[in-house]
């Protein structure tokens, strides 16, 4: 079984302030033409005044990572110790004066960033907006209708600049597949394309180079569809003639031959360094089992690739705003990297499911799959009062609390409850206010609830009328946020449920009685459609008609008075036993576990029934999103009945006559085969 796949979200435990300046990040390539300019300089800034907070907590790093990150560290040390013995040189030497200092913020981004663990969301979405402004801005510089802008100084760094915040913006194409911003790479890697085109920069050797690790890794980090989508943007880019490719392609070599050429042999020596260490660090990221590093190295891989193709006025290491660009976002991804790997495993997670049993018994799953790849961590299951005793059942469940319990002081309810994680199965405006005033540190919620943007600071984007994904696996979307990509099949669902069987006096008096016990449940509290009380009373019927059956007929005691009413014939056959009303939920859990099958339409006595491992017939219609495709029973000897074609008139449930076309003598047949069953089991 699987825990995670290969595009993974990072973990996120960062603050708004780490969020925001990793969004920031990719400003650095909106060059002025000034230089560096203000934006540039403010964030060129943060790093050493976070370390001067925080020096303690941002070493962390390089004594744990030291070994991992010597390349990288070498690296920025050897450009450090070149550009310092060449500082009192001048602009003789062809080094500016903060290329010496832009070497140490590349070290200091690596601890910066593992110590923030800022939302990775956020450089993604930073990223393709750097791409998308670039292009605005290179719109903006157009002269008079000229054919290329000219921003002064820097156009040629703005189109290279944009192309890779581009290039590096698809390598987050699987991470933001669940949220709403999965659109957003295409149109910025096509702006950084256009923005390159109109600042009549030649940098687009890039291309070719980032191509090499984007078909490498990224089939398996990002949606098909997509990539293939993006490819062919560049082909069809690559092979325009109005593009140029082969004469920019051209340039570009010429310029970096010069480049190398006029250069001194220890020049070229640190630029390869500075090449190859960073290249080394992310292959190795990539080859370790993915925790949410792998899209990240992938960014890295593409961003090194990239500056090796660009010409950048005549090589990377001699203008500002790309020294900066290249140090900071190299060290900054370097960092997320071993966050994502190397981060602290939730110590009590909460789920909430405050609504009804059936829809409680389905998640129970994700709570024995959290168990499994966190055992040391406290699983805290959030429901309503009617449903604690089936959730006292589950092993996986090691503390039960009830909506109840929470009273009016719900966000103070839940800080003593001392959850580290809040997973909103169910959502709920009140409960996520709450969760967010008691201060739980990760709160996942859906994006389709306006509230979670404001009270959950990690979002998951589905549709549950769309998706595919049956109601038990959909809660497994929740765990995107925890570095978890992991949809189970229905048939590892029912292995995660981990109900036992309650004893009760009362039910086991009802179960010491001979014969073939069958529990027909024919209410479901108004939710879904109901099989006719007519084919429960010729179920029944039948079933006498054969003998040796006992058909116990369940309900709640509102439900009992109903039945007493609309189906007295029912309740009158000499064969069926009346037990609506007559047991608690504990006691109606251990008659269910103990019975020999049961009979219901898509209600919570079915699905607690299935996930006991007890023989069901559930009853469907087939009308989305009430169909057995996401409210099937499941467990090993479940079976789901639904009529093959829709009658027409679904929409209005008093003319719907899909439950009518299940035939009673469908699910006898079915009870007929339970018993051989039984019997050969007992022989």
């Amino acid at each position: 079984m699987n825990t995670a796949s290969n595009s993974l979200p990072l973990p996120e435990t960062g603050s708004p302030f780490a969020s925001a300046l990793l969004f920031a990040l990719p400003a650095l390539a909106l060059a002025a033409g000034f230089g560096v300019g203000a934006a540039q300089a403010a964030l060129v800034l943060v790093f050493p005044l976070v370390v001067l907070l925080r020096p303690r907590a941002i070493l962390t790093v390089y004594r744990r990572h030291g070994l991992e990150l010597a390349g990288v560290i070498a690296a920025f040390c050897a450009w450090f110790a070149v550009s310092l013995l060449r500082a009192g040189s001048g602009p003789a030497s062809g080094q500016p004066p903060l290329d010496w200092p832009l070497a140490l913020l590349g070290l200091a981004s690596i601890g910066v960033m593992y110590h923030l663990r800022p939302r990775a969301r956020q450089l993604w979405a930073g990223l393709c907006a750097a791409g998308v402004l670039a292009a605005l801005l290179a719109i903006y510089h157009l002269p008079g209708g000229a054919a290329r802008a000219v921003a002064p100084g820097y156009a040629s760094t703005l189109g290279d600049l944009a192309l890779a915040c581009g290039l590096m913006g698809l390598c987050g194409l699987g991470a933001l597949r669940h949220t709403r911003l999965a659109w957003l790479p295409v149109p910025a890697v096509l702006c950084g394309m256009a923005a390159s085109l109109m600042a009549g920069a030649h940098g687009w050797l890039a291309l070719a180079l980032a191509l090499i690790p984007l078909l490498v890794y990224a089939r398996s980090l990002a949606d098909r569809r997509l990539l293939a989508l993006c490819g062919l943007a560049l082909v069809i880019a690559c092979v325009m003639p109005a593009v140029g490719m082969a004469g920019r392609i051209g340039a570009a070599i010429e310029e970096v031959q010069r480049y190398l050429a006029a250069g001194t042999p220890l020049d070229s020596a640190v630029l390869l360094l500075l090449y190859l260490a960073p290249l080394c660090h992310f292959i190795l990221q990539l080859r370790r089992p993915d925790r949410g590093q792998h899209p990240l190295a992938l960014a890295g891989l593409v961003l090194v690739a990239a500056f090796v193709g660009f010409t950048l006025d005549g090589a990377m290491p001699l203008a500002p705003a790309p020294e900066s660009f290249y140090v900071l976002l190299v060290g900054s991804l370097a960092g997320l990297c071993l966050a994502a790997r190397h981060h602290p495993p939730p110590r009590r997670i909460m789920i909430t499911r405050t609504d009804n049993i059936g829809d409680v018994v389905l998640t129970l799953s994700l709570a024995g799959y959290l168990k499994q790849i966190y055992p040391q961590a406290e699983i805290v299951f959030l429901c309503r009062r009617y449903a604690a005793a089936v959730v006292a059942q589950c092993r996986h469940v090691d503390r039960v609390l009830t909506l109840e319990e929470l009273g009016g002081d719900q966000a103070g309810a839940m800080a003593r409850a001392d959850c580290d994680t809040v997973l909103f199965a169910f959502p709920r405006r009140h409960l996520a206010i709450a969760a967010f005033r008691a201060g739980i540190a990760r709160r996942v919620g859906s994006s389709r609830r306006v509230y979670h943007w404001f009270t959950a600071n990690r979002l998951i984007n589905i549709s549950a009328k769309k998706t595919p994904l049956h109601e038990a696996q959909l809660s497994f979307k929740l765990l995107l946020p925890l570095g978890i990509d992991f949809v189970p099949t229905l048939e590892q669902v029912w292995k995660l449920y981990g109900l036992t069987t309650p004893r009760h006096p009362a039910a086991d008096a009802v179960l010491a009685a001979p014969g073939f016990k069958l529990i027909l449940h024919p209410k479901s509290n108004g939710n879904g459609r109901e099989w006719p009380l007519e084919h429960y009373t010729t179920l029944a019927r039948m079933l006498g008609a054969a003998g040796g059956v006992r058909v116990l007929v369940t309900g709640s005691p509102a439900e009992g008075e109903l039945l007493a009413e609309q189906a007295p014939a029912l309740l009158a056959l000499p064969n069926v036993e009346n037990m609506c009303g007559r047991l608690d939920l504990e006691g109606f859990t251990a008659l269910i576990g103990g019975c020999d099958g049961l009979i219901a339409s898509g209600t919570g006595p079915l699905h607690l029934a299935a996930a006991l491992g007890r023989p069901v017939v559930g009853l469907f219609p087939p009308l989305k999103p009430i169909d057995p495709s996401r409210w099937a029973a499941v467990g090993p000897r479940a079976h789901n009945l639904v009529t093959a074609q829709p009658c027409g008139h679904c929409a209005d449930p008093a003319r719907c006559t899909c439950m009518l076309a299940i035939a009673p003598q469908q699910v006898f047949d079915l009870v007929q085969g339970w018993r051989a069953d039984a019997a050969q089991a007992a022989a």
